[in-house]
């Protein structure tokens, strides 16, 4: 039997199971998780102050006064300021939301607590939900990238071998790379859908 943690979701696009689970995120191309949702809130924040900036800018340069072209400008950069604000402060207050009711995204969007039920990831408001999401990305990763492969597990899916593999506990001699694991990981995937 494998325990899955709270608010663990396999994420089909990645492929990858996330701790922590929010969405996947197409514009930055990567999952929203237990480790980068604060990093993500800050993103959102920063995106709608520099917008606010650019049309603040544009609206400062209009009125000095200058070229034609320059002021034609300025307008089509606040044109643009507005429409990507437009989109992005409704997101931006939709997570606020999803802070506020200590809510993911995949636990919104599939009712799973709903607004009635008790939510045990809720601590009451929006500050300590806040404290909580950032204390999250002080966390360290399951899955060492730097470690050298040692072996394989026979029944390995040639799609999923980087979670698959044993790593190399310095006591053993043996250094295998990434790609002669692959290798072999393929190879046996082959003679098994073979057989």
């Amino acid at each position: 039997m494998i325990y899955r943690p709270p608010r663990c979701s396999h994420c089909s696009i990645c492929d990858l199971c996330i701790e922590g689970f929010d969405h996947h995120c197409p514009w930055i191309g990567n999952c929203i998780g237990k480790r980068n949702y604060g990093y993500f809130f800050l993103l959102l924040i920063m995106a709608n102050l520099l917008e606010v900036v650019i049309i603040c800018i544009c609206h400062v340069s209009k009125k000095t006064g200058g070229f034609e072209y320059e002021e034609v400008i300025s307008i089509v950069m606040a044109a643009f300021g507005i429409l990507a604000l437009i989109f992005l402060l409704p997101l931006l207050g939709f997570h606020a939301y999803l802070f506020e009711i200590g809510m993911t995204t995949h636990e919104y969007v599939k009712d799973i607590w709903g607004l009635t039920i008790f939510n045990p990831f809720n601590k009451g408001s929006f500050l300590r939900n806040l404290k909580l999401k950032y204390q999250d990305i002080r966390t360290a990763s399951q899955y060492n990238v730097r470690e050298k492969i040692l072996e394989y597990e026979e029944d390995v899916n040639a799609n999923v071998v980087h979670r698959k593999v044993v790593v190399n506990q310095i006591s053993h001699g043996l250094s295998h790379t990434f790609e002669d694991v692959s290798n072999a990981v393929v190879i046996k995937a082959q003679e098994v859908i073979a057989a």
